[in-house]
């Protein structure tokens, strides 16, 4: 077996949590080392249950009240799923909240003996906290942060308090509640 680096793409699927990113790996690491250093990457504890699907068959790590799969994830090496430049796979995690990962392999490379793997060697966007309640939820979570929806609620707030509005009190403190800590 060829011992090349595997440059894998991922990115969060469902609504438009998009996260993408890049890492390289070896073709010999394992779907158990694929799944940790995707844990790694997303900066996430590996607390739910997960899988892989290549070509119609699942892998991943069996736990006690979660799915069993009928290969040892410590002995089947990406290399072995028969991936080729291009191709894609689903990464699953977290069941409850849905996270759907679909990973592409951009290309295969030749090992660098002297390079550590696996390597980030690029990323855009950020990554979802670990149980924020999936993608729709991460997107909402990133709209409500938004400029535009920060500004929008300033706005409202300004208008408000020129108007003499009886809300200024509610708003008074909605401000002073986002802005704890900021402002002594």
């Amino acid at each position: 077996m060829s011992r090349k680096p595997c440059k894998r793409s991922g990115w969060c699927c469902g609504a438009s949590a998009r996260r993408s990113g890049a890492d390289s790996g070896r073709s010999d690491s394992t779907i158990a080392d694929l799944h940790a250093t995707l844990q790694l990457a997303l900066g996430w504890s590996d607390d739910h249950l997960h899988r892989f699907v290549a070509h119609g068959r699942e892998y991943g790590i069996s736990y006690a009240g979660g799915p069993s799969f009928r290969d040892d994830p410590h002995e089947v090496r990406l290399a072995d799923l028969g991936l080729r430049a291009g191709e894609r796979f689903l990464y699953e995690y977290d069941f409850t909240d849905g996270w759907r990962h679909d990973v592409r392999v951009e290309q295969i490379l030749p090992l660098e003996t002297t390079r550590p793997y696996p390597v980030c060697t690029g990323g855009r966007r950020a990554v979802p906290p670990e149980d924020c309640g999936g993608p729709w939820a991460f997107m909402e979570l990133r709209q409500h942060h938004a400029p535009f929806r920060i500004a929008e609620r300033l706005v409202e707030t300004i208008e408000a308090v020129l108007s003499r509005s009886d809300d200024v009190d509610d708003l008074r403190d909605e401000l002073e509640a986002k802005f704890a800590g900021l402002v002594s």
